[in-house]
C-alpha cells in the first residue's frame, strides 16, 4: 500500500513578478523624493470617476508628510468635475503642490496643472487645449464634449440653409439638448477654475521691478491664460500639443525646465517608462501611487 501523500503547503514566501515590479517603482520613486526633498504622487491615465478617492488614499497613507507635494502628471485628459476633487483633495494635505510633466498631460489635465504653485516640464513636455470632456454611458472612454455642442451647431446653421438628409435628422434626434447645456457649463467650468488657481496659487508672490502685482492684475492674466487654452479656433484639434515653448511666449505663463536640476531628468525617466509599461501591461485606465500606497 502506498504511503499517503499531504497536501502541499503553500509558500508564503513566494513573490510575484508584480510584487517585484511594484516594489522597484517605489524605490524609483523614493529616489525622485530625496532628490527633489518633497513628497511624491503619480496620477497616469484617465482622470475619471475614482481617481479622487485613490488619491485620497495614497495621501493620507503617507506617514511624515512634507510641505510640499511633487505630482508626476501624464494623462490624456478627463473629468473637470474630477479634477476639482482632486485639487481640494491634495490642498488640504499641502500647503504647495508642483506639477512635472514627463510627456503629457492634455485637457482636463492641463486645467489641473494650473492649480499647481509650480509646473515643471521640458522641451517636449506638452499640455493641450482645455475642452471638456465627458465619460461614454460604457464608462470606458472619455470623449471631448465640444465635439457634441459643435455637431448640433452645425446641424441647426445647416437647417437655416437647406433641408437636413434623414441621417442627419437620425443624429439630431439623438442629441440631448439639456446635456448640451451642461457641457457648454463644463467649458466655463474649466475657465472658472483655471482662473481661480492661477490667482490663488501660481501668480501668489508675482511680482513685477521688485513691486507685488495687483490681485486685479493676477486675475485679469489668469483669466487670459484660461481663455487662450480654451481657443478652439486657435488650437484646431482637442489633441493639439502646446509645448514649454509656446506655453512661455504665446500663453504667458512660466515654466521650470525639470532637467535643469542635477540628475532629476535620469531619475525621472529611469521611473516613467518602466511605470507604462507596467501600468499598458495590466490596461490600467488610471493609475495613482506614492511611496507607500500603489
Amino acid at each position: 500500500m502506498s504511503e499517503e501523500r499531504k497536501p502541499l503547503k503553500p509558500n508564503r514566501h513566494f513573490i510575484s513578478l508584480d510584487d517585484v515590479t511594484r516594489e522597484w517603482l517605489q524605490s524609483r520613486l523614493e529616489t525622485i523624493e530625496k532628490l527633489t526633498e518633497k513628497d511624491v504622487l503619480t496620477i497616469c491615465g484617465q482622470i475619471v470617476h475614482g481617481v479622487d478617492v485613490r488619491t485620497r488614499m495614497a495621501i493620507e497613507g503617507l506617514r511624515d508628510r512634507k510641505e510640499t507635494l511633487l505630482v508626476l502628471l501624464h494623462t490624456p485628459g478627463g473629468i473637470v468635475e474630477e479634477v476639482r476633487n482632486i485639487v481640494q483633495v491634495i490642498r488640504h494635505h499641502y500647503r504647495y503642490v508642483h506639477f512635472l510633466v514627463p510627456g503629457y498631460a492634455m485637457s482636463a489635465g492641463t486645467v489641473l496643472v494650473m492649480s499647481g504653485d509650480k509646473i515643471y516640464m521640458d522641451y517636449l513636455s506638452r499640455l493641450g487645449p482645455i475642452d471638456p470632456q465627458i465619460q461614454t454611458n460604457r464608462g470606458e472612454r472619455v470623449v471631448p464634449a465640444l465635439s457634441y455642442l459643435r455637431q448640433f451647431e452645425r446641424l441647426v446653421e445647416k437647417s437655416r440653409r437647406e433641408p437636413l438628409t434623414a441621417p442627419e435628422l437620425a443624429l439630431l434626434n439623438k442629441l440631448d439638448l439639456a446635456e448640451l447645456h451642461q457641457l457648454e457649463l463644463a467649458g466655463k467650468l474649466s475657465v472658472s477654475l483655471i482662473e481661480d488657481w492661477l490667482t490663488k496659487y501660481k501668480f501668489k508672490n508675482w511680482k513685477k521691478e521688485g513691486i507685488e502685482v495687483s490681485m486685479d492684475k493676477k486675475k485679469e492674466r489668469a483669466r487670459e491664460i484660461a481663455e487662450k487654452l480654451n481657443d478652439h479656433e486657435k488650437w484646431y484639434t482637442h489633441g493639439n500639443s502646446i509645448h514649454k515653448d509656446v506655453l512661455e511666449t504665446d500663453i504667458g505663463l512660466r515654466i521650470d525646465d525639470y532637467s535643469n536640476k542635477e540628475g532629476l531628468k535620469e531619475a525621472i525617466w529611469d521611473y516613467f517608462w518602466p511605470m507604462l509599461e507596467y501600468v499598458n501591461k495590466y490596461n490600467y485606465p488610471s493609475f495613482v501611487q506614492s511611496r507607500e500606497f500603489v
